[in-house]
């Protein structure tokens, strides 16, 4: 399935979710303001993906690797990219232990969309 990774996250009252503000050391050791981004769909996936939940100390190596695999993957890309029904599972299973429920809601639509959205993917047969 194509996702397009630019999709960016709205609060309640529909505007633009953006990353705080942070400090950074410039090259001459001196800090700087790095202005905060636009919360995106590849910034969510990235994070869940990346940063296990306390629920998951024990997660098998397999499955770190496969998280690490599609984590990269998804940083990569610029706009789209192109994953599996299982990678897709993984997804929204990783995104809905690490978000709340704003977040997950938005992420859902976009990794699962309704019936009509999914008769536009090619392959799909139209229901």
């Amino acid at each position: 399935m194509e996702l397009d990774l630019n999709y960016v996250f709205k609060d309640l009252n529909g505007s633009k979710i953006v990353e705080p503000n942070r400090t950074e050391l410039d090259e001459n050791g001196k800090e700087k303001v790095v202005k905060g981004k636009e919360l995106t769909l590849k910034i969510v996936c990235g994070n869940a993906l990346t940063v296990p939940t306390a629920n998951e100390k024990d997660l098998a190596v397999e499955k770190k690797l496969m998280r690490g695999d599609l984590a990269m993957t998804i940083y990569k890309e610029k706009g789209k990219v192109n994953l599996s029904a299982e990678e897709i599972v993984e997804l929204k299973k990783v995104i809905g232990n690490f978000y709340g429920p704003l977040i997950i809601a938005q992420a859902f639509k976009v990794l699962d969309p309704p019936k009509k959205e999914r008769s536009k993917i090619p392959g799909k047969k139209n229901k």
